[in-house]
């Protein structure tokens, strides 16, 4: 039996949702459990809920190697886009992931209207993690390792210096330099 009572939680924090929406939503999920550092196949479109966790996902397009552009965590959704060749993710800890294929998402949307606003304030959200990878990169060197202190301090202690290095745009001898002193 999953547990389901933190996806329904946040779910009725962001806005209104019926029983039978949320019977037919826990009736289409699928479960999968990885190891850490495993790679996740992705099928084409879906949505993925980490109902426990750590992820990092990878932009691999028009760039000669991958760069993480996300940590995704407990609680936390990834969209999959139709063509999913130039994204990969990898997991950093054991993580209980449940899927809902493209397909189930678009029947679940046409058949329970309410859900609709609720996956819209969703992919904000998952957007807005873009937004402060974004601010990052943008900001001064020093700034950048504050700004990501202030925003993932809660998983800094299972990330490696490297990913760190690589979500903020420096070189992973300066993360290493800061964290020695």
């Amino acid at each position: 039996m999953l547990s389901t009572l933190p996806l329904k939680e946040l779910l009725l924090r962001l806005g209104s949702l019926r029983e039978e929406a949320w019977q037919e939503l826990t009736m289409r999920v699928q479960q999968r459990i990885y190891k850490p550092y495993k790679s996740i196949i992705l099928p084409p479109t879906g949505v993925i809920y980490v109902q426990e966790g750590l992820l990092k996902q990878y932009q691999r397009s028009e760039r000669e190697a991958a760069a993480i552009t996300r940590f995704i965590t407990t609680n936390q959704h990834i969209f999959i886009p139709t063509q999913p060749d130039n994204l990969y993710i990898k997991t950093i800890l054991e993580s209980t992931l449940w899927y809902w294929e493209g397909e189930a998402v678009h029947s679940l949307l046409l058949c329970y209207p309410e859900l609709y606003a609720l996956y819209q304030q969703l992919r904000d959200r998952y957007d807005a993690l873009l937004d402060i990878r974004m601010r990052i990169l943008e900001s001064k060197h020093i700034q950048k390792l504050q700004l990501f202190q202030e925003h993932f301090h809660k998983i800094r202690p299972y990330l490696r210096a490297k990913d760190i290095a690589n979500y903020i745009g420096v070189h992973p001898n300066y993360i290493s330099k800061l964290y020695k002193t």
